[in-house]
C-alpha cells in the first residue's frame, strides 16, 4: 500500500484532451427511487450464489456506527463537491448520514483487483464505465454497464462506497473503494483540470487505482455499521447523504412495484430497516396500505401462475413468426375447444394460462425457436395491473393496458426470447425498443411487436363472442317498474303542429375512406372537382373494446410512414406514426395505406379544411 493518505482523488486532464461533462445520470432523473430498486434488484439476482435458495437484500438509513472512525473515510471528498458546483444546502459534513444496500446469498465482486481490463465483476464495477459483464443474449439482468451511475445518483454529495467479501480467495477476502460522480472541476488556487469521475483509494496521486483489503476493508464495515461479517459474501454499497426523494416510503413503493414478481415467486427477501417483505408478508403489505391494494389482484395472479402445473398452460396452434403477421396471438390461434375452455375459465375468474412460441432470426445464427408464458385474469375497475418480466427484471413500460378490466403477466426466462429482450432493453430497463437489436435480429421490430401485442390477442380472444346480438328488453325485469294502477300520469298536451321544414341543403363529402383487405383508400369524390385546394388530416387506430382507441394507440401497433404507402393529387403529404396529413388536395387525391393486421377492425378519422382562398366545406364519407 501507498505511503501516501487514502482519499478522494481526482485525475488531471491532460491538456489537449477534451473535457468531458458525465451524462450518464440522465438516465435516472425521474423517478429515482425506482431506478435505485430496479438496477440494485437485478445486479443482485443476476449475482446470485449458485447454492442459494433466494436473494436477500437490506435497505438501511442510518449514521454512521461509530462517527469518529468514519470521518477519514471522507477526507478530501468536500473540496471536490464543492468545486463541482453540488448543492450542499442540507449536507452536515461533521454528521454523515448513510443509506446502506447490501445484498445476501450472493458472491460478491469477482475477479483480479489490479487489472482493469479483466473480465470479472470487480474489474467492470470499479475500473469500466458503460461496460458490463453480462454478454449480449444473456439470461443475466444488465447490459450497458451504467446502472452502478444510480448509486451515485442517490447521493446528495455524488458518491458511495462498496464493501465486498467474496469466498474461497484467501488473499483478498475483502475489499473496498469509493467513487463519485462529479462535474470536470478545479480546486482553489489550481489551474489543473479535474476529471469528474473520482476514487476513494489507497494509491497516491497519478497511481493506479488500489483498494483497501481484507482488514482495512474490514474498519470501514465496522465504522459505517454494515450488518455483513468479514467471512459473508456479497456487495455492501453505502450512499453517502441519500437525497430527500430517497426514503424509506419510497424504496418500500419502489420494491412493491419493481419486485412483486421476484418476492412472490419465492426468489427475493427485502428489508426496509426492520420490515421484511418475502412470499409470506407481502399480501398483507399490500393489504395495509390502499395506494398498493391495487396490486393484490396482480399478487394473486403471480401466485397461481407460480403454483400451476405445466399441464396447465394452454399452447397455442403455430409458432408466432415475425415475418407472418397473421400468425400473431389472437382467437384463430388456438383450437376451437381450447378456445372455449379458455372462455370458460375467464367467465369463472379463474386464471387463463398460455405459453406461446416465438420464432427469432439472429443474423449470425440459425433461426431458433423460444417460449414465453401468459397469464390473465379478470379484475375488477380500478385494479388492471400487468408485470412484463424478463429473466429478473420487471419492464413496467413495455405494454400498454388501460382500462381493460383485467391483471395480466408476462414471464420470459432463461431461454434465447429473454436474452433478446434483455439486449433490447435500454440502460433504465423501462421498455424494449427494436433500436437495440436490429442489426443482429432480422425482423427486430416485428418480433419485439408480436410479444408485446401477445396479451392483448389474448385479451381480445377471451372478451370477443361471435354471432351476439343484442335482445330486446333483456334486462327489463332488473331496471323497469310498475306504475300503480290507482295513480296514473297526466298526459301532457300535445305540442302545436310545426311548419313543413324547408329543403335541407347538404355537404357533399370531398373524400372518401374505404377498406381493402390490410388497410384503406383515401380518394376524393366528385365533389372535390367543384371546392378548390382542401388540406385532409387522417388519423387511424385499432380499435379497442374499452377506453379510447386513438388514446390507446401506441407506435407499436403500427407506423403508418414505415408500411407501404402510396399518394398522389396533393401538393405535399405529411406522414407519422398514425396520421396522415395531405397539403393542398386536389380533385386526383387518392392515398392507399396496405400491411395493417388484417384481423384488427381499424377506427379511421378524418378532417377537412379549406386551403385559404378556395370553397370547401366537405367533410368524409
Amino acid at each position: 500500500m501507498s505511503a501516501q493518505p487514502t482519499q478522494w482523488r481526482h485525475v488531471v486532464i491532460p491538456h489537449g484532451v477534451p473535457i468531458e461533462s458525465p451524462k450518464l445520470g440522465d438516465f435516472f432523473k425521474k423517478g429515482l427511487p425506482s431506478h435505485l430498486v430496479r438496477e440494485i434488484s437485478q445486479n443482485t439476482m443476476d449475482n446470485r450464489s449458485p447454492n442459494a435458495q433466494r436473494a436477500e437484500l437490506r435497505f438501511s438509513f442510518r449514521t454512521p456506527a461509530d462517527p469518529a472512525a468514519f470521518q477519514p473515510y471522507l477526507k478530501a471528498l468536500r473540496q471536490h463537491v464543492e468545486a463541482s458546483g453540488v448543492s450542499l444546502v442540507s449536507v452536515d459534513w461533521a454528521s454523515p448520514q448513510l443509506l446502506i444496500i447490501e445484498d445476501f446469498g450472493t458472491k460478491g465482486l469477482e475477479g483480479p483487483i489490479d487489472d482493469r481490463n479483466a473480465d470479472g465483476s470487480f474489474a467492470k464495477f470499479w475500473h469500466r464505465t458503460g461496460d458490463s459483464n453480462k454478454g449480449k443474449g444473456s439470461s443475466a439482468g444488465g447490459r450497458h454497464g451504467v446502472g452502478k451511475v444510480v448509486n451515485a445518483e442517490i447521493s446528495k454529495t455524488r458518491a458511495f462506497f462498496g464493501y465486498s467479501v467474496r469466498g474461497g480467495d484467501a488473499a483478498v477476502r475483502s475489499t473496498l473503494l469509493g467513487r463519485s460522480y462529479l462535474k470536470p472541476h478545479r480546486l482553489a488556487g489550481s489551474a489543473d483540470d479535474l476529471n469528474g469521475l473520482g476514487t476513494f483509494h489507497a494509491a497516491g496521486a497519478g497511481q493506479p487505482i488500489e483498494a483497501l483489503l481484507n482488514g482495512e476493508a474490514d474498519k470501514f464495515a465496522k465504522a459505517a455499521g454494515i450488518v455483513r461479517k468479514p467471512d459473508e459474501p456479497g456487495l455492501s454499497l453505502v450512499a453517502l447523504w441519500p437525497r430527500d426523494d430517497v426514503t424509506p416510503d419510497a424504496i418500500r413503493e419502489a420494491v412493491l412495484n419493481e419486485c412483486l414478481y421476484q418476492i412472490t415467486a419465492g426468489e427475493l427477501v427485502v428489508w426496509i430497516g426492520d420490515q421484511v417483505l418475502d412470499a409470506s408478508t407481502i399480501r398483507a403489505a399490500l393489504e395495509a396500505n390502499p395506494e398498493y391494494a391495487r396490486l393484490i389482484p396482480l399478487h394473486d395472479l403471480i401466485v397461481e401462475m407460480h403454483e400451476a402445473p405445466a399441464e396447465a398452460f394452454r399452447a397455442l396452434v403455430k409458432v408466432i413468426d415475425p415475418a407472418d403477421i397473421s400468425t400473431r396471438l389472437s382467437k384463430e390461434a388456438f383450437e376451437p375447444t381450447v378456445l372455449a375452455a379458455m372462455r370458460d375459465d375467464w367467465l369463472a375468474g379463474r386464471p387463463v394460462l398460455v405459453e406461446a412460441q416465438v420464432r427469432l432470426r439472429p443474423k449470425d445464427k440459425p433461426e431458433a425457436t423460444a417460449s414465453f408464458k401468459l397469464a390473465l385474469k379478470h379484475a375488477e375497475a380500478g385494479a388492471s395491473e400487468i408485470a412484463c418480466v424478463r429473466d429478473d427484471v420487471t419492464v413496467r413500460g413495455a405494454v400498454r393496458w388501460g382500462k381493460r378490466p383485467a391483471v395480466g403477466l408476462l414471464l420470459a426466462q432463461d431461454n434465447a426470447l429473454s436474452g433478446f429482450l434483455g439486449d433490447a432493453e435500454g440502460p433504465s430497463h423501462e421498455d424494449w425498443e427494436h433500436d437495440y437489436v436490429k442489426d443482429a435480429f432480422v425482423r427486430a421490430r416485428e418480433t419485439i411487436v408480436a410479444v408485446k401485442m401477445a396479451l392483448s390477442g389474448l385479451f381480445e380472444s377471451l372478451v370477443a363472442s361471435e354471432g351476439e346480438e343484442p335482445v330486446a328488453n333483456a334486462l327489463i325485469d332488473f331496471f323497469s317498474w310498475h306504475a300503480p294502477a290507482d295513480k296514473k300520469k297526466k298526459q301532457p298536451k300535445p305540442p302545436p303542429p310545426q311548419p313543413p321544414p324547408g329543403p335541407i341543403k347538404s355537404k357533399r363529402p370531398l373524400v372518401r375512406v374505404s377498406q381493402t383487405k390490410d388497410g384503406f383508400t383515401l380518394a376524393a369524390t366528385e365533389a372535390a372537382k367543384e371546392a378548390g385546394a382542401f388540406n385532409v388530416t387522417l388519423k387511424c387506430a385499432y380499435a379497442v373494446r374499452f377506453g379510447d382507441a386513438f388514446k390507446e394507440y401506441v407506435k407499436f401497433d403500427f407506423e403508418l410512414d414505415k408500411l407501404p404507402l402510396e399518394n398522389v393529387g396533393a401538393s405535399a403529404f405529411e406522414v407519422s406514426g398514425n396520421t396522415i396529413k395531405v397539403l393542398g388536395a386536389t380533385s386526383d387525391l387518392r392515398v392507399h395505406v396496405a400491411g395493417l393486421d388484417p384481423r384488427r377492425d381499424l377506427e379511421v378519422k378524418v378532417r377537412v379544411q379549406a386551403v385559404e382562398g378556395a370553397e370547401a366545406d366537405g367533410e368524409a364519407a
